[in-house]
């Protein structure tokens, strides 16, 4: 959220900001309440500034059993200057309140492997 051009030709999304998306989220959490069932397994990705709202807002409908790494195994935007590449998102693992059993086998919360969506 909040990607900013730093080209001529580029400009902010608008209404892109972290609150605005916070909001979008629990709208979505809210709308969606009466349709999840009880056993689910829900997974919430987010960028390393905004897990804490985004964990405040899905523990409202879902109890929050863990986070996961989500190592994309290549560089992404950010501070060329002055900080890392950021190549990973937080990933919140939410169950509703039956917990039914995950499918397949239990792994190690570092996932590799899984390529990003195109633009």
């Amino acid at each position: 959220m909040t990607y900013e051009a730093k080209r001529k030709s580029g400009a902010a999304i608008r209404a892109d900001g972290s609150r605005q998306g916070m909001r979008v989220f629990r709208q979505s959490l809210t709308a969606a309440g009466h349709a999840l069932k009880p056993d689910l397994h829900a997974f919430v990705f987010c960028h390393w500034e905004n897990w804490p709202g985004f964990f405040d807002a899905a523990s409202a409908r879902l109890r929050i059993k863990g986070a996961l790494v989500w190592w994309k195994a290549r560089g992404g935007m950010g501070d060329c200057a002055a900080g890392y590449a950021p190549d990973y998102e937080v990933v919140l693992h939410g169950a509703g309140p039956k917990r039914g059993p995950l499918a397949g086998k239990r792994h190690e919360a570092v996932r590799a492997g899984y390529l990003p969506v195109p633009a």
